[in-house]
């Protein structure tokens, strides 16, 4: 009689070696590295200074001055104004994606959502 060890490590000649692998094990070599993603942040402050490709803000809470690099010319914000920017960190730089002023709530919830805020239900006035 053969002994199954035997049988286990030495397949026969006409058959190919099976795999130690189980069925739990799974080979990541084809697997892609997902690219890593940037971290939105978002500030308000008042406008201290604004050119064609940078805008200064004051931060409320903390007086922080912060500079950020802009993409675009703004012509509707001017120094003084109160804005809420969303921006990103690139190469130790700040780049503003979307700037808003503060008070524009309609208009900011308008261009996310493609419809104006719902107005207040009269059974809700006291």
């Amino acid at each position: 009689m053969i002994g199954a060890s035997a049988l286990a490590t030495n397949p026969p000649a006409g058959e190919p070696a099976k795999s130690s692998r189980t069925k739990d094990q799974v080979v990541k070599s084809s697997v892609k590295k997902p690219v890593p993603r940037e971290t939105r942040m978002r500030v308000t402050g008042v406008v201290k200074d604004i050119t064609a490709d940078v805008i200064r803000i004051e931060r409320a809470v903390t007086a922080e001055l912060m500079e950020f690099s802009l993409e675009k010319a703004l012509d509707k914000i001017k120094p003084g104004d109160k804005v809420n920017i969303s921006y990103i960190q690139k190469e130790e730089k700040n780049i503003a994606l979307k700037v808003n002023k503060a008070g524009d709530k309609k208009k900011a919830i308008t261009a996310r959502s493609g419809s104006a805020p719902p107005s207040p239900s009269p059974a809700s006035k006291p």
